[in-house]
């Protein structure tokens, strides 16, 4: 009997000590393996047959690997026939994680939480050949060096091993329990009496051990009846899963070899455990293993129709949700929708995205016009600051539409203390007595372990905790949607603000670069592609959708914010190299063809200039010319007069033309004309030293090249406030307290240093189109050398900056001091924009010092604002009056050289009248985003107009952002949304009569028919409403 606590504590490790001793006579006939084989095929390697030569004979317990070294071991075996209640068990450690193939076949994977496997009925009593594929370490971590220590074929009686599992978890849930509980208490005295009960010195008869075995089970079997579940502890439906990153600390080539280990894992445990149920996100992931691992995916296919694997998640990847655009969100689920019903005929509902630095307002919209009814998540469970209220709650999005969302414990692992914890900390006990709770080992993969199916199969009847079963995430938020009042419910109207990891807006720029510059690739040349389609051409839909899926999966969320290590970004780059020279070619294609089609005719070369934007454009576009000397040639408008030109230099360094474009069609083109004549525009720009000057702005330079004053010319203000400059260069210094690559803390701000060692201030360009002051400064380590332009014609200061950047633990941004008193500033999200305080008075307002946004972000007043743009960056502040944007970071870890090298980047202000509707500042951001395209054509005839409109609308308040063919028919798909938060009409007009139009969800699915009148259609729109048409032609 126990009276004190030491007492309990005394019997408590004596109870562990007998279960160590019992659980050793599981194995019996242990038969080494000790005659191995190996080969080194060295670093770098991706999926693989085994190989046919190069092997040599390994020594078990011998050491190998190193870096990222990839071994292979092979064994020939004769396995046990096991008797009734015995299984014939393979007991490995490699030392790395490693796939293991019996005979050719992949059956399961091998690391640092499991070492058994238990072989199918079809390999005992067989010789069998055993090959391990195992992998060293990632290439950033240690040594790397591996030894292989345990290699045996055993016997496992699986009554002594199930009662050692009765008894552990029992024995788990009396300590879980409050200890001075009856029922903690009871269960305690139970276990201690059947574990004592068990006489270990009879174990050398086995027939009379087993019997032994089985009556103590019986008599704690009856027993624990006693302890039946106590009413009101609620339901836990318990989903295996894998959180798979498909890349970390580990490239994209070793996540196609670790979903071969995870699901390998997961058949063959499903052999094991019939109530196991699975789920698993990222058809990604699936395609990798249909390509590669044909038996797996066999096997996969079967168990989702069983309905133990559940495909979930909806995106293609688990991505970021900060950094991409709307219409790459739209495509995450377009995409991996679709890969599951056409593979499995699942459509998911729930989108699962544990992991993920925050999650966007605009998503509720998206998933519910994209099917997906419920989201859930984990990671707001670790907030730095402030404590996420509430567990189940209904997530409404900017326009008003609501998910149901779950904020879980992150729990993933399945024991009786974890159990109760995860119950405990469900927040609306009241709305539901069904809560789910996902397991297994992830990040790199793995799953659910053996120890975790055992816990959860026993976890079912125990009083004092939650009954727990086997079940599907879909099935479980179908239930909910029917037993919940949803007005029950707290409702979340705002975005998932993540208070950590904010560095991930701005870390590995090159990559977030990269994604914006592909994201508006695929966007042009797909409208571009939708020309040519109903002109008669053909539309490129499969090499547009490749470009999309290597686009989308370095959306994943350790990817795109920066979180990953150096050969991660390697891959990124050369899979952007890919799709940029596969996405020019489609271009250029493009265009020669449309323009063979279009009425080129009159003086000199035809420039055909593209507009991909929806509404009406004055902008300046650069045409290459037919001789090396720029100065002889004018370019003339439409309507035959010259518009200003300015010689240049192209990206390419050919000699070139920049010239203004006025007037240009809604996403189609205009033809103006090269003509071999001497300019006789002048303008009116003023360009010196301290001294930038055009119809907008005056705008007086300091010594170090900052910004002293901004005179708004038109609406007589002063920009930057009295003793202020403005672009101050400002270097932070950037020592979070852990998660280097991920954090910026909140006291970055303590010490810091403007960069003001300014090598030189020169004047490049004085105009007529453009004017250009160039300014060179250094730091001890990094060179910025930055343009500072002005235009004839658009409202705007520009500067183009290029960067040698080699700091460590350091934050670059760019400060902008404004005339501007607001108590919120406003930020462009996917799809809309999102409003945020500028005073840090609270808990909540003080943890969002660094917050994401697009291109552009912008403070005003009712009358006056400035906007601040530009063309990749993520990452921003507004504090007071100071408007700032992050540049780049210094971070080491996971990647020591983070960032070095060559960066560039546009950022641009725009002062402006009204508020930042009013100023139409999201069609400025677009445009400073997409650049009008320029082909030189000669002159001839054609069946097309020289001016022509594919779509236009009549709204300032409405974009269009996608025109795309559709995934299923030639149709073309117009996306559209409504980007200033009104209400009201709009007209949407065509430049060809479409047959028919329909409005549509972002699956392209349920169509309702729009009446066409005149070529064009009547739409109502809401506030921040996302709309998609889906519009039929007549093809030439």
């Amino acid at each position: 009997m126990i009276h004190f606590p030491q007492e309990r504590a005394i019997v408590a490790r004596q109870i562990a000590n007998r279960l160590a001793e019992l659980l050793a006579f599981q194995y019996s006939s242990i038969q080494p393996v000790p005659e191995w084989e190996y080969v080194d095929v060295g670093t770098r390697q991706d999926v693989a047959p085994v190989p046919h030569a190069g092997w040599q004979p390994y020594e078990l317990g011998s050491w190998w690997g190193g870096q990222d070294v990839t071994c292979w071991f092979r064994a020939r075996v004769a396995t046990p026939e096991p008797k009734a209640g015995e299984s014939a068990v393979c007991l490995l450690n490699p030392g790395g994680e490693s796939l293991v193939l019996v005979n050719g076949e992949p059956l399961q994977g091998l690391d640092a939480n499991r070492q058994e496997v238990v072989l199918p009925r079809r390999f005992w009593g067989k010789n069998v050949e055993l090959v391990l594929q195992s992998y060293s370490s990632p290439s950033n971590s240690n040594t790397g060096r591996r030894r292989f220590s345990v290699a045996a074929i055993v016997l496992r009686d699986e009554l002594i091993r199930s009662f050692y599992w009765d008894l552990k978890v029992a024995f788990d849930a009396s300590n879980a329990l409050d200890n001075e509980s009856l029922i903690s208490r009871r269960i305690l005295e139970h276990v201690e009496k059947c574990v004592k009960a068990v006489d270990l010195s009879s174990a050398g008869d086995q027939r009379a051990f087993r019997s032994h075995i089985a009556s103590i089970r019986k008599v704690f079997a009856e027993g624990m009846k006693e302890f039946a579940p106590s009413v009101g502890m609620g339901n836990v439906v318990l989903a295996g899963q894998s959180h798979i990153d498909v890349a970390w600390t580990w490239p994209l080539r070793e996540t196609r070899r670790k979903v071969a280990r995870t699901f390998s894992t997961v058949l063959n445990y499903m052999d094991q455990y019939p109530d196991y149920v699975y789920f698993q996100s990222q058809p990604q992931v699936y395609e990798w293993v249909k390509a590669h691992y044909p038996s797996l995916w066999a096997r996969i296919k079967e168990q989702v129709r069983s309905g133990r694997w559940e495909p979930t998640g909806a995106s293609w990847v688990e991505q970021d949700t900060n950094i991409p655009s709307g219409e790459s969100h739209v495509r995450q689920f377009l995409y991996g929708n679709r890969f599951f019903r056409r593979e499995f005929g699942v459509h998911t509902r729930v989108f699962w995205l544990p992991d993920c630095f925050g999650f966007s307002f605009a998503l509720p919209q998206i998933l519910r016009k994209a099917g997906v009814e419920a989201f859930a998540t984990t990671k707001l469970a670790s907030n730095e600051f402030n404590e996420f209220p509430y567990s189940l709650f209904r997530w409404r999005g900017l326009d008003g539409s609501e998910v149901l969302a779950y904020q879980m414990p992150w729990e993933w692992n399945v024991t009786p203390a974890n159990l109760l914890a995860h119950w405990n900390r469900f927040k609306q006990k009241t709305a539901t007595d069904e809560i789910p709770m996902t397991f297994g080992i992830g990040d790199g993969g793995g799953g659910p372990t053996a120890e975790m199916l055992e816990n959860a199969k026993r976890l079912a009847d125990v009083r004092g905790f939650p009954k727990a079963r086997a079940g599907r995430l879909q099935d479980h938020f179908d239930r909910l949607a029917k037993s919940v009042n949803r007005e029950d419910l707290p409702v979340y109207a705002d975005e998932l603000y993540y208070e950590k990891h904010r560095g991930c807006q701005t870390t590995q720029s090159r990559t977030k670069r990269n994604n914006r510059k592909s994201e508006l690739a695929l966007r042009e040349v797909e409208f571009l592609s939708s020309c040519e389609r109903i002109a008669g051409g053909e539309y490129p839909q499969e090499t547009i959708a490749d470009a999309w899926k290597t686009v989308l999966l370095n959306q994943f969320h350790d990817i795109l914010p920066g979180s990953s290590i150096a050969e991660v970004y390697e891959d990124a780059e050369k899979d952007y190299a890919k799709v940029r020279e596969t996405l020019l070619g489609v271009k250029d294609h493009l265009l020669r063809s449309l323009a063979r089609r279009i009425d080129t005719r009159g003086e000199g070369d035809a420039l055909i200039v593209w507009n991909s934007l929806g509404w009406k454009r004055d902008d300046v576009a650069t045409a290459p010319i037919p001789s090396a000397d720029p100065s002889g040639w004018s370019v003339l408008a439409p309507d035959g007069h010259e518009v200003a030109t300015q010689p240049t230099i192209l990206d390419s360094g050919a000699a070139g033309l920049l010239f203004e474009t006025p007037d240009l069609p809604p996403m189609g083109y205009s033809v103006f004309r090269l003509v071999k004549r001497a300019p006789r525009f002048r303008g009116n720009l003023i360009a010196r030293r301290r001294h930038l000057e055009n119809q907008f702005f005056g705008i007086a330079l300091s010594k170090t090249g900052s910004i002293s004053r901004i005179f708004d010319k038109l609406n007589n203000r002063e920009v930057v406030p009295d003793g202020c400059s403005a672009n101050r260069l400002v270097l932070f210094e950037d020592y979070p307290a852990s998660a280097d690559a991920w954090d910026i803390d909140f006291n970055f701000e303590e010490n810091f240093q403007e960069i003001a060692d300014t090598e030189s201030v020169t004047v490049t360009e004085r105009g007529p189109v453009r004017a250009t002051v160039r300014v060179a400064k250094r730091t001890k380590n990094s060179r910025i050398v930055q343009d500072i332009s002005i235009w004839a014609s658009l409202p705007r200061i520009d500067f183009m900056t290029k960067v040698e950047w080699y700091e460590k633990h350091k934050l670059l941004k760019a400060s902008f001091p404004v005339n501007v008193l607001s108590r919120a500033a406003t930020y462009e999200i996917q799809f809309g924009a999102i409003e945020r305080p500028t005073h840090r008075s609270g808990p909540v307002e003080r943890a969002r010092f660094e917050v994401p946004g697009h291109r552009w972000i912008d403070l005003s007043e009712p009358d006056y604002g400035v906007s601040l743009m530009n063309d990749c960056k993520y990452g921003f502040d507004v504090h007071g009056n100071n408007m700032r944007i992050s540049l780049l970071r210094g971070s080491v870890s996971p990647d020591p050289h983070a960032d070095e090298g060559e960066h560039q980047f546009l950022y641009s202000l725009y002062p402006h009248r009204g508020d930042w509707r009013s100023a139409l500042t999201t069609r400025r951001a677009y445009a400073l985003n997409a650049p009008v395209t320029c082909w030189i054509e000669r002159a001839h005839g054609g069946t097309h107009p020289p001016r022509w409109s594919f779509v236009s609308v009549d709204s300032p308040d409405i974009v269009i952002d996608t025109v795309k063919k559709a995934e299923d028919s030639h149709a073309i798909i117009i996306r559209l949304y409504e980007a200033h938060g009104a209400r009201g009409a709009a007209a949407l007009q065509f430049g060809k009569v479409p047959l028919n139009v329909t409005e549509c969800d972002l699956m392209e699915e349920h169509d309702v028919d729009i009446p066409v009148k005149d070529s064009s259609v009547q739409l109502m729109m809401k506030p921040w409403e996302i709309k998609t048409l889906k519009a039929t032609f007549s093809n030439g």
